[in-house]
């Protein structure tokens, strides 16, 4: 049975496989995000892809990213801190994302015009 690490580390290999792919098929997306640290594209490799992710993910390496396992989730829908644009501690251990406060924000708004 995969553990957490594995799964996390799964999940950033395939961020920089699919980057790497963008940036061969000249993505814009994909090479606006490599315009920081590498200029020549033609000559970019799975390594480089695996630097942008982890910096991105604000690592110092791969390696960083890959051996953190400190990596926290939503309580209420389960998505890992990486896939979202903020989470927010609470007490005992609780968290909340930022799509889950929006979530709950449209519920309210809701009530309150019905």
């Amino acid at each position: 049975m995969p553990t957490q690490t594995n799964l996390h580390i799964a999940k950033f290999k395939s961020r920089a496989k699919s980057l790497l792919k963008g940036v061969r098929s000249e993505d814009p997306e994909c090479l606006s995000r490599i315009k920081p640290y590498f200029d020549d594209v033609e000559l970019f490799k799975l390594s480089q892809a695996q630097l942008v992710v982890a910096r991105e993910l604000h690592a110092s390496s791969w390696r960083d990213l890959i051996n953190r396992d400190d990596w926290l989730s939503c309580s209420f829908c389960k998505k890992w801190q990486y896939d979202l644009a903020q989470l927010i501690g609470g007490p005992d251990d609780i968290f909340v994302c930022n799509e889950c406060v929006d979530l709950c924000n449209q519920i309210l708004k809701d009530a309150q015009s019905a």
